[in-house]
């Protein structure tokens, strides 16, 4: 299910569920995810990008247990003209030689049903004492 919302709307919701951090784009910007969609929108007028264009954006959640491993979530957005939805969360654990160890999706995923990062984290963490 597609929540299309406007800018300032998506960075609110996803930002108050926790996902404020810095983020990275595959083109190498880098900021909050408002900064970074900001930018997408006045590059892609430039290009003229068709409109059915996803942004992968990465952040590291934190490191474990003072080690080199660390939690790194992805963020896949959508654009449609100026609006935007959440397509997938992607979680990632990576070992300290940047290999994944392991990885959680969440697919079909708004920006109203997605985890707050400390939920995702809780269940992450269960999900690992399992395997």
């Amino acid at each position: 299910m597609e929540i299309l919302s406007d800018l300032k709307t998506f960075s609110k919701i996803l930002e108050d569920k926790g996902y404020g951090g810095l983020y990275r784009e595959k083109d190498g910007t880098t900021g909050t995810i408002s900064e970074i969609l900001k930018d997408y929108l006045s590059n892609s007028t430039i290009k003229k990008i068709t409109g059915n264009d996803q942004l992968e954006m990465l952040s590291c959640l934190g490191w474990i247990k003072n080690s080199e491993v660390r939690w790194e979530c992805k963020l896949l957005v959508k654009c449609i003209g100026a609006k935007f939805f959440l397509d997938k969360i992607m979680f990632e654990k990576i070992d300290q030689d940047g290999k994944i160890e392991n990885k959680f999706e969440f697919n079909n995923v708004t920006i109203v049903t997605a985890l707050s990062i400390k939920g995702a984290v809780s269940m992450l963490q269960k999900r690992e004492e399992k395997v």
